[in-house]
């Protein structure tokens, strides 16, 4: 059972994305996994959001920090594996160039490589509405995350699409639409259209006019193929499951799905506290990272692999705890993420949701936390542009924000330089 849940059992345990650890038997594989996880916390005395002279997010941005924990461990499981873990010598770190990568994206510097500084994140946040010093929240910085993303995987040859669901369902015909290439022959065609072959094949043609005859075209019978997607794809699912305090029937269902193998988090927390959680317990708590510690900003030479990351730097985003919150004081307001892989992986896990909803129908007492469907109604026409990768609106106010070092102005200036090099 993908979803199984151990609170019948008297045994001490702990989830962690998906992966069950008996906490007698298991202490080291725990820790171990525990530090292989990114937290992303507070930073003082990085480059000022310009108008505004703010150098330091500390008492804000806690939903930001938590956001990017979340992407950049997504971002860990996407190139390394799930099964990553975090070497022993801080050696072995500083030398894996794909890691140091990753790292460098999520430092607090405007403009490339820094895809998911809070720069950035303010920046975008513009659009939605938000300025600097102001709270985000699971909806606005799921969206945020998804532009960054888009810009990065248009421009900057990114392998990594987010869907943002617009409700609580995930429609399979958008997936495909941002995850499969126009171009590409593996879409599949349209089942509402006739074969071309079978049209060929008909005995009746009068003047270039194809009769369609059931008897001269029997329907070929077709393997079902999986179409190829040329991105990996994260799922981001803004919900609000409650008033004041998530209800009671999706407690199981949050604790469920920390358990399953795609999982790669939940962004909440408590109202205006977000933390980045990654499990739970068999004492009913949940299990994750708190930003709510101030670090200095790591200093990053013009030449961004020397002296970067320091020991130091390593220290603060790789811990070996976890914060614990009763689940029952969890905030209504949240998100969940989800990372595939491939189409295979997506298309398992549609089916694992349809029958898992469907056992759901017959227990009173617990709801599922979102669906899946093939598509979308007709009335709910996304405004998602998925050829050009942005909504409608995104021209607008992010591409004139405040913020003077967005990464069309970075490329700029990066030509500029070139050009007086030359």
């Amino acid at each position: 059972n993908k979803y199984r849940l151990m609170s019948s059992s008297k045994t001490k345990y702990t989830i962690i994305l998906g992966n069950y650890y008996n906490d007698d038997k298991d202490s080291t594989k725990i820790e171990k996994h525990i530090k292989s996880l990114i937290r992303f916390t507070y930073r003082k005395d990085f480059p000022s959001l310009i108008p505004y002279n703010i150098t330091s997010d500390a008492g804000w941005g806690c939903m930001l920090r938590s956001a990017q924990s979340l992407m950049c461990n997504t971002l860990l499981r996407h190139y390394f594996g799930k099964d990553w873990r975090f070497p022993s010598r801080y050696e072995d770190i500083i030398h894996n160039d794909k890691y140091v990568e990753i790292l460098q994206w999520f430092t607090d510097y405007p403009g490339p490589p820094h895809f998911y500084s809070i720069h950035h994140l303010v920046q975008c946040g513009v659009k939605y509405g938000k300025l600097p010093g102001e709270w985000f929240g699971p909806s606005t910085i799921a969206l945020v995350l998804r532009d960054i993303t888009e810009i990065r995987r248009r421009k900057y040859d990114g392998q990594l699409a987010i869907y943002v669901t617009n409700g609580d369902t995930i429609y399979t015909s958008d997936i495909q639409r941002l995850c499969i290439n126009a171009s590409n022959n593996d879409i599949p065609p349209n089942s509402n259209e006739i074969s071309n072959n079978s049209r060929n094949d008909s005995k009746d043609e009068i003047d270039g006019f194809h009769y369609y005859d059931p008897l001269y075209n029997k329907p070929d019978i077709i393997a079902k193929e999986i179409p190829k997607w040329h991105c990996s794809l994260m799922i981001l699912i803004p919900l609000l499951l409650g008033v004041n305090n998530v209800n009671k029937e999706y407690v199981e269902e949050i604790k469920c799905i920390l358990n399953h193998k795609h999982c790669v988090g939940i962004i909440g927390g408590r109202p205006n506290h977000a933390l980045y959680f990654v499990g739970y317990n068999s004492d009913n708590q949940l299990l994750g990272h708190d930003p709510h510690t101030v670090y200095c900003n790591p200093i990053i030479s013009m030449d961004c692999n020397k002296n970067f990351p320091t020991e130091e730097h390593i220290n603060q985003v790789h811990v070996n705890y976890l914060q614990k919150l009763d689940i029952t004081r969890l905030d209504p307001s949240l998100a969940i993420g989800f990372y595939f892989n491939n189409s295979t992986e997506y298309l398992e896990f549609y089916d694992e949701i349809v029958e898992y909803n469907k056992q759901l129908s017959n227990n009173s007492e617990r709801l599922p936390l979102f669906h899946v469907s093939e598509t979308a109604p007709s009335y709910m026409s996304s405004s998602y542009d998925f050829e050009n990768g942005m909504d409608d609106s995104f021209t607008g106010s992010v591409k004139n924000s405040f913020i003077s070092t967005s990464f069309d102005k970075c490329e700029e200036l990066n030509e500029d330089t070139d050009n007086d090099e030359e």
